[in-house]
């Protein structure tokens, strides 16, 4: 009667084993079907900041930066009219200056989003990269145990 449970109990051993690892399996499998979207779409933006800093006069065309400095020149030269100084180096200064300064705000805000939708991609990635470890880490354990429980029944003269 003694033998039958020690035999049973390495089957059922090697079946918790079983279930262990694919358990295990099916969670990586289910987090890497959750995280893949975010990683595909930070890879994605990649190359859009790659070319961001390859071009940085790009934002020079982009519909956004033109009405603002549309807008922002407009004002100050109306500014400057109302006052009588249109055409004057002070006016000028202060053109220069708001183009110049609007000019690397959007850039640096520009970089900034692209950068942070790549950064959505690497922290998934990460995040992926962690549970692979995880599941390592478990189905060794696992298979240690197995291996364990094999050997102590076989130095006992059992096998499952």
């Amino acid at each position: 009667m003694g033998t039958v449970r020690k035999i049973s109990g390495v089957e059922d051993s090697n079946r918790a084993t079983e279930a262990g690892v694919a358990a295990s399996n099916e969670h990586f499998g289910e987090a890497k079907t959750e995280l893949d979207p975010f990683i595909n779409f930070g890879k994605s933006q990649m190359q859009s900041l790659q070319d961001l800093i390859n071009n940085p006069n790009s934002i020079a065309d982009s519909n956004e930066y033109k009405f603002t400095r549309d807008q922002g020149l407009e004002a100050i030269n109306r500014t400057a009219s109302a006052a009588g100084f249109r055409g004057s180096g002070n006016v000028m200064y202060d053109l220069t200056k708001y183009a110049s300064g609007l000019a690397s705000k959007t850039y640096s805000d520009e970089f900034n989003r692209r950068y942070g939708l790549v950064q959505l991609g690497q922290s998934s990635a990460s995040a992926l990269a962690g549970a692979s470890v995880q599941t390592g880490n478990t189905l060794a354990n696992l298979y240690m145990n197995q291996g364990n429980t094999n050997a102590t029944a076989q130095s006992s003269g059992l096998s499952g």
